[in-house]
């Protein structure tokens, strides 16, 4: 069976891939491509920020992807999670056994390392509470290393891995299949949905960055749920900017980088190279911000949302007595009843409001006691 893990690295539009990926599982299969469902393909149907189908619990190398394998029937069997390659760097040890069970190939995008600097920037700012600016945060910038390192596992134990310059090319879902299905490439394409939303996972502006540090400051990375996240799912038509950098800051990033992008180079097409050129489009420094009446909007119902959710979800006196009485009866062994299930249920309600299967279960135990 052909194993093809899509190791990402981040930033290089593995949200997009796997939104393409998700709503498209079932036509996959007819082409002999068993892409496993996963909880998050409910969100990167809608285009959402999404982290792939291979969550990367304990033991996933060995139980998880050998169950899904033994389980499926098609010729090549994906998996998508740009935090793969960590997993990797981590222990190699376990990638070189799955090498040695299945027909393994390794795909990661790369991309121009001053376009990605910005991105990866970003992406610390929206989903990880950074705080610093961007030349203060450079220097933990580590990617072309982890790159490298990755490409001398490959070499050193013979695995098959596939390296893309995401910069060079036009539309990612159609860069993936015409690389690593060339032969069910274009009839797939002819099948294939795309989602709704053509802009996944963008970057922040000026502005939503600004915005999101000081939240960071304040509150940590999980203000990015109701901040960034929000932004970006239910705003994406907002332009991404590049923030601000020294000069002499961005002048010390190549020279620094210079020899490692030749390194990476020397695995990548002559046409698809690796280039350091400085981008045009980085903003000036300057205290003054715009922001439009959509992100105003967007930026209100989402901290609305979050506070009426956690204030709802706050357990009042009369709960505290029920929980008290259902404890007693589980202490003195006597009946749980209907009313006391649906009671817990309501309680799992309050604090997940959006559970489809607790509303489920809600509506089925109002049911049981009407009846009874």
């Amino acid at each position: 069976m052909n194993l093809i893990l899509h190791i990402g690295h981040g930033k290089t539009g593995s949200s997009a891939l796997q939104s393409f990926l998700a709503l498209n599982s079932d036509i996959l299969k007819k082409y002999n491509i068993d892409y496993p469902p996963h909880a998050s393909f409910q969100n990167a149907k809608k285009g959402f920020i999404s982290s792939g189908n291979l969550p990367l619990v304990d033991n996933f190398w060995d139980e998880y992807i050998n169950k899904k394998a033994l389980s499926s029937t098609a010729d090549s069997l994906l998996f998508s999670n740009e935090s793969l390659i960590h997993k990797i760097l981590s222990h190699p040890e376990k990638i070189e056994a799955l090498n040695e069970k299945y027909k393994l190939i390794l795909v990661m995008y790369v991309r121009n390392p001053l376009d990605h600097i910005f991105s990866s920037y970003g992406q610390q700012v929206k989903r990880h509470g950074q705080t610093l600016s961007m030349s203060e945060w450079i220097d933990d910038y580590q990617v072309l290393d982890k790159v490298s390192e990755l490409i001398n596992i490959c070499e050193k134990k013979h695995i098959k891995i596939k390296l893309i310059n995401y910069s060079s090319i036009d539309k990612i879902e159609e860069s993936f299949f015409s690389n690593v299905f060339p032969a069910q490439y274009k009839d797939l394409f002819l099948e294939a949905k795309v989602p709704e939303t053509k802009t996944i996972n963008r970057s922040l502006s000026r502005v939503e960055y600004e915005i999101q540090r000081e939240f960071n400051r304040h509150l940590g990375s999980k203000s990015a749920a109701f901040v960034s996240d929000y932004l970006v799912n239910n705003a994406p038509d907002v332009k991404s900017e590049k923030e601000y950098i020294e000069e002499n800051v961005l002048q010390e990033f190549i020279a620094k980088n210079q020899d490692k992008i030749k390194f990476i180079n020397k695995f990548l097409d002559e046409e698809n190279q690796l280039s350091i050129e400085k981008p045009g489009d980085i903003k000036p420094h300057s205290d003054t911000f715009e922001i439009s009446a959509k992100q105003i909007s967007v930026l209100a119902e989402g901290i609305s949302k979050h506070f009426n959710r956690t204030s709802n979800a706050r357990l009042e006196n009369n709960d505290a007595d029920y929980l008290r009485d259902i404890a007693l009866k589980i202490e003195n062994k006597k009946t749980l009843t209907i009313e006391d299930a649906y009671y817990l249920m309501s309680l799992a309600h309050k604090a997940r409001p959006e559970g489809p299967f607790i509303k489920s279960k809600l509506d089925h135990y109002s049911q049981q006691q009407k009846l009874s």
